[in-house]
């Protein structure tokens, strides 16, 4: 728990914001034309909650909203200062698992990332939480090997 206050206090102070704003736009980038519930969802906050969230990213010029697959539907997506801010926060995430990670030789470190892979998809009860699991990944971190998607290769399907 440690681990995860600290990125998320360090995430929040790039982005300026509190609560789950970075991991919005950390989620974002990485899932364009996510639907605002498929967003409360992942951040688990009510429908009000992720529209206000979404209403000051918008002022803020972080997103844009777009139409959906259909009329019905609005998506949103990272404009280029969303994906500045973006870049910054992954960047201020890495930087605390560095600090984390020093004194582990990569043999350790190459040792129990199988434990590792295993005890996340130990906690992933269904594909709907992949979601809410991954907000703040670096997804390009986890190339070629995410456990999240090994465990549930549809997860790609769940972003409609």
């Amino acid at each position: 728990m440690v681990l995860s206050d600290e990125i998320k206090r360090c995430v929040n102070q790039v982005v300026g914001a509190s609560g789950e704003t970075a991991a919005a736009v950390i989620m974002l980038g990485a899932n364009p034309n996510l639907t605002a519930g498929a967003v409360a969802q992942a951040l688990a906050i009510t429908p009000s909650g992720v529209a206000r969230l979404i209403d000051r990213l918008e002022a803020d010029g972080i997103v844009i909203r777009k139409s959906g697959s259909d009329q019905r539907v609005v998506v949103m997506e990272l404009t280029q200062e969303g994906h500045r801010l973006r870049s910054a926060a992954l960047e201020a995430r890495a930087i605390v698992l560095r600090k984390c990670l020093v004194g582990i030789s990569a043999d350790e470190i190459k040792a129990i990332a199988p434990i590792l892979d295993k005890m996340i998809q130990n906690l992933l009860p269904d594909r709907a939480s992949c979601n809410r699991f991954c907000r703040m990944c670096d997804e390009e971190a986890c190339e070629p090997h995410c456990p999240v998607e090994e465990h549930h290769p549809l997860v790609s399907l769940m972003i409609e």
